[in-house]
This record gives structure tokens, sequence and C-alpha cells, in this order.
């Protein structure tokens, strides 16, 4: 594929003139060119244009030749009217035919497409057709019908058209133009169209019958392309078919005019008309013997050159191995390059390995930052247990001194509860004695004897025991004569004496309850204290084991960290330059590689596009010759077969 040109018509130049270069003859003066860019022939006087007389003997019933002055297929609303010439002086026909145009007659009335334009197989068939076509005859945009846009449209339109009629001028409104176009082309099915479809010809409802006419344009194309090809190989040499049949039947035309009056007159026909007709005919058959030998010189020449081909490597086949060496080296790239990616990949592994060395180094570190953080807050802690220790054991010696002094009081206060529940004992002993004693005398008294007794003072002495028991003075008297034993001593002792006793029976228990309680209390402070100074005396030991255990483990935590820094710092330095010399490394291969890739790349994609070009020129120029050489050589033997036949017929 070549390069967009400018427009939509330089491609038709250089396509044609291609075209027309296959054909030319220089060693003819006599060509019937055609115009680059239009399908109508340039000498438009050699063609019967411009003259009055048209002969339409030789058409048939249904074409356009049949109307007065009828307008060509080439021609468009910017052409003239046709003017027809005579049948000996045009080379072809202009009438399309019976081809793949001829759906409905030109004179019948205008009805209904009949092609199934909306089914999905004539619309493939008809996408793949102007696809082929287009490409063929280089389209210069991308060419995609299955997603077509208006533009896309308006652009194929045009180059399908400027085949017809080149030098035609569009206006503004595109719809306008080619509803104008497709009436004066005759197109058949116009009526299917409106002017709203054409102004959008990409929506869902038109395209159906935008690709339909689309189609026929392409298949006009066609048509005029064969009829032009049919004409530049009839026109190209003075001796082809063409000019044959104008060559003869101008001979016997003179030869007629000539002969005809002589034979009305009933004379006989002069030998000079017969010698000089079969002398035309003799340097007919010489000019064609000539161009035969010419034509085979040429023959045995491109066959000496297509045996030279054939023997010799053709630039195909040396582009071919160049492109199997290029395989092979690319193969060997491919090879290094896998080689790069598993060593990229090991070395991704490796720096992966690294990362996570670093990270347990990382957690590592702080873990032992965390400890060493652990260890500065308990020797902080332990600078602050020191001052709290003295403290302590001051409390210590004044709690132990305050503990001495209790169990000094506590000693006393038992040796006076002692003394007096011993003085209580001795006091209730004495009691006790003096009520038996006075139970004793009692009964040993003789009341008989004893007159009347006045009163006996008796005193009780006073503080008997440690308590303040107040003894009043008891004035007591005997009656010997009563008869009631409670009635003798007035007032009765021992109801007196028994709640004496019992309050200070009760004052003696009571003042022991109290000293039990002290003693008690005193008992529990000194346990209190006890086992606060046994708690105070184990924490204080504690607190020294852990600090020295602590200091212990501060120094090996201090030495281990140490050591165990020296050692990652110097791995992690060396890794990071081998990974420093690594990523260089790789960077610097993965860059050649690439280079070398996209050069490789671009240099096959070099050869393959002109191992293409080659291929194509070399499979089309040979087809080209040989088709001509063949043809050539058909018509040459026909020719003498024809020639030979008139001479020996004379």
């Amino acid at each position: 594929m070549s390069m967009a040109p400018q427009g939509f018509m330089s491609n038709f130049n250089s396509s044609n003139n291609v075209d027309q270069s296959l054909y030319s003859n220089n060693s003819s003066s006599n060509l019937n060119r055609v115009e680059a860019l239009r399908s109508t022939p340039l000498d438009r006087k050699a063609y019967g244009i411009g003259t009055n007389n048209l002969d339409t003997s030789s058409y048939g019933p249904s074409t356009i030749m049949q109307k007065k002055n009828p307008r060509l297929m080439t021609q468009t609303p910017s052409g003239n009217q046709f003017k027809g010439g005579n049948i000996f002086e045009t080379t072809r026909r202009t009438t399309l035919g019976a081809g793949l145009l001829n759906t409905v007659s030109r004179n019948a009335k205008v009805v209904d497409d009949p092609r199934p334009i909306k089914s999905k197989e004539f619309m493939n068939m008809a996408k793949q057709k102007v696809s082929e076509y287009l490409t063929h005859r280089r389209f210069p945009k991308e060419i995609n019908l299955d997603a077509h846009t208006g533009r896309f449209i308006e652009d194929c339109f045009k180059f399908l058209y400027a085949r017809l009629d080149p030098f035609y001028t569009f206006g503004r409104k595109f719809e306008d133009d080619i509803y104008s176009i497709l009436k004066n082309i005759k197109y058949p099915y116009l009526e299917n169209l409106t002017k709203s479809k054409l102004r959008n010809p990409a929506s869902v409802s038109s395209w159906p019958e935008v690709l339909a006419f689309l189609v026929w344009l392409t298949e006009l194309n066609l048509l005029v392309d064969k009829i032009e090809n049919d004409n530049m190989m009839g026109g190209g040499n003075e001796s082809m078919a063409s000019n044959s049949v104008r060559f003869e039947d101008k001979v016997f035309y003179e030869y007629l005019i000539n002969a005809y009056p002589i034979w009305l007159n009933g004379n006989d026909e002069p030998t000079e008309i017969e010698q000089n007709l079969e002398n035309q005919f003799l340097q007919k058959s010489q000019i064609a013997s000539d161009e035969n030998s010419k034509l085979e010189a040429e023959l045995g020449e491109l066959q000496d050159e297509l045996a030279q081909l054939e023997n010799h490597k053709s630039p195909l086949q040396i582009e071919e191995e160049q492109q199997i060496a290029l395989e092979k080296d690319m193969d060997l790239l491919g090879a290094y390059k896998k080689k790069l990616e598993l060593l990229i990949s090991k070395t991704g592994e490796k720096i992966e390995y690294l990362d996570r060395n670093n990270e347990l180094l990382d957690s590592d570190n702080k873990i032992i930052d965390q400890e060493i953080e652990k260890v500065n807050a308990i020797l902080n802690e332990q600078k602050i247990s020191i001052v709290e220790v003295g403290q302590m054991n001051s409390e210590k010696m004044r709690l132990s001194a305050s503990l001495d002094e209790n169990q000094q009081i506590l000693a006393e206060k038992q040796k006076e509860v002692w003394m007096k529940e011993t003085d209580i004992q001795k006091f209730l002993d004495t009691i006790e004695s003096v009520d038996n004693k006075y139970n004793e005398s009692v009964s040993q008294i003789d009341f008989s004897m004893i007159s009347d007794i006045n009163a006996i003072p008796t005193r009780v002495p006073n503080n008997l025991a440690s308590n303040d028991i107040v003894a009043s003075d008891i004035h007591i008297r005997v009656n010997l004569n009563s008869n009631d034993p409670s009635q003798i001593v007035q007032p009765p002792l021992k109801p007196e004496l028994e709640k004496s006793l019992g309050k200070v029976r009760e004052l003696v228990l009571f003042n022991s309850n109290l000293l039990s309680a002290a003693t008690f209390e005193i008992s529990e402070e000194n346990i209190k204290l006890e086992d606060i100074k046994h708690e105070m005396t184990e924490k204080i030991n504690e607190l020294t084991k852990k600090c020295d255990r602590l200091q212990k483990d501060a120094e090996f935590l201090r030495s281990t960290i140490i050591e165990q820094s020296k050692i990652p710092s110097l791995e992690i330095n060396s890794l990071e330059n081998e990974i420093q010399i690594l990523e260089l490394s790789i960077g610097d291969t993965e860059q050649q590689a690439k280079e070398s890739f996209v050069v490789c790349k671009t240099n096959l994609e070099y050869i393959k596009r002109t191992a293409a070009q080659y291929e194509d020129i070399l499979s089309r120029e040979l087809v080209d010759s040989l088709d001509e050489v063949l043809k050539m050589q058909n018509y040459v033997r026909t020719r003498l077969a024809e020639s030979a036949k008139i001479i020996f017929m004379d």
C-alpha cells in the first residue's frame, strides 16, 4: 500500500499511468490514448464525438444509444450532450450492455429495488465488494464499512464517482449533489432514496439504501474499467483487431468505390485496381510479419529474462534469506532476553530476600531499642528507688523503735494486769476467808447468853484494792434475842458485802477486759509492723536483686547491640552496593535489549514491506508481460491466418 496522496485523483494518475505504460509501444505512432483522470477518450474526433452521424445499427434495443443525444454513463451534469459519429471512427461501444447493472431497462418504468438490500447476506456481499474495490484502487483512508460514519460515506462516494468524472465540483450540500448525480447517471432505484436519508446516510434506517447505491456505483466503475482496458488493448497498435477492421473496411470501401462504377458500365475491371488491393494486403501482411518477428524477438528476450530470473536468486528470495537470518537473530535475542528476564527475576528474588532481611533487622533493631528504652526506664526508676530505699530504711528504723517501745509498754501493762489480778485474787480470797470465819463465828454464838448488844461499830478500810472503792462507816447492831437469824445483825452484812464484792468484781473484770483489748490491739499492731517489716525487707531484697540483674542485662545488651550493629551495617552497605551494581547492569542490559529489539523490529518491518512491494511489482509485471505476450502472439497468429486466407482466396 502506497502513502496517501494529497487528493483523491492522484491515485488515479499513478495507477492509470502504470497501466498505460504496460501497453505502450514506442514503434507505433498512431495511439488512441485515454485521459488519465477521465473515462472518456482524449481524442474526441477519433471516437466519433463532435459529428452528427450516429449509427445505431450495431446496438441492441435496450441500450441508452437509442435515445436522441443521450448522455454517456461517464458524463455527468458538468459535461455536454453526446453527439455520435461514424461506426468506422469509434473503437468501442458506449453502452453498458447486459452486465452487472442491467437490473431494469432504461426505458422501463422505475420499480422497487428487487435486490434484498436489507438482508444480511446482501449487505455482507456489498461491503466485501466495495471494500475490495477501494483497496484495489488504493483508497487513501482506512476502510471499515462496519463502523461507517457520514464523513466516511461522503469520502467513499466522492472517490467512486471521481473514476467517472474527476472534474466534478461538489457543492456545499452533499445530499443535493448525491441526488443530482444519481439522477443524471440514471440510478434505477432513485425513488427509494430521499434527501432526508442522504442527509444522514450513516443512520440505521438509511444505511441499506446508501450501501445499495454504493455497490451499484462500484459495479459501474468495474464495468467502465473493463471497457477502458478493452479499448486500451485494441488501440495500442496499428495491427490490433479494431484497427484491422478499420483497415479492411477502408480498403474494400475504396475498392468498391473504384470498381462499382466500372462494373455498372459493363467494362472490364482494370488490373491496377486488384493489383493495388493485393499490394495493400501484401504490405499489411509484411507489416504483420515484421510485427510478429518483433514480438517473437521480444518474447525470446522475455523468456531469456525469465530464465535468468529463474536461475538467479530473486530479490524476494534474498529478502527471505535475510528474513530467516533476522528471525534467527530474533530467536537469539529472545533467548538472551529470557536469560536477562531470568537474571532479573533472580535479582528481584535476591532483592526481596535482602528486603526481608532488612525488615527483620529493622524489627530486631526496634525490639532492641524497646529493650534499651525499658532498661533506661528501669534504671531511671532504680535511681528513684534508691532514694525510696533510704526513706524506707529510716521508716523501718522508726517503726522498729516504735515497736520496741510498744513492746516495753505491753510488758509493763501485762505486769500491771498481772499485779491487779493478783491483788483481786488476794482480795477475793480474803473476802472468802472472812465469810467463812463469819459463818463459823455465827454458828458458835450462844444466843441465850448474849444480851442486847447495842451497836458494834465496824469500819471498813479504804482502798482495799487498786481500784477506787469508797467505803463508808457501817454501824452494826447485834440483837441476840431475835428469833429470826436474819434479824440478829442489823443491818445484814452479807447482802451489802455481796453487793460491794459484785461491784468490785465487775470493776475488776471491766479493767481486765480493757487491759486484754489494749493488749490485743498492741499485739495486732505489733504483728502488722512485723509483717510490714518483713515485706519491706523482701521488697528491698527483690529490688536489689532486680537492679543487679537489670544492670547485667543492660551491660549485655549494650555489648550485643554494639556487636550486632556493626555486622548488619557492613552487610547492608555491601548489599546496597551490589544492588546498585545490579540495577545499573540491568538498566544497561534492558536499554541495549530494547534498542536492539526496536532496530531488529524496524529492519524486519522494512524488509517485509520491501519484499511485499518487490513481490507485488514483480508478480504484476510478470503477469502483465506474459498476458501481453500471449495476447500479441494469439493476435499475430490470427492475423496471419486471416491474411493468408485472404491472399489464397484472391
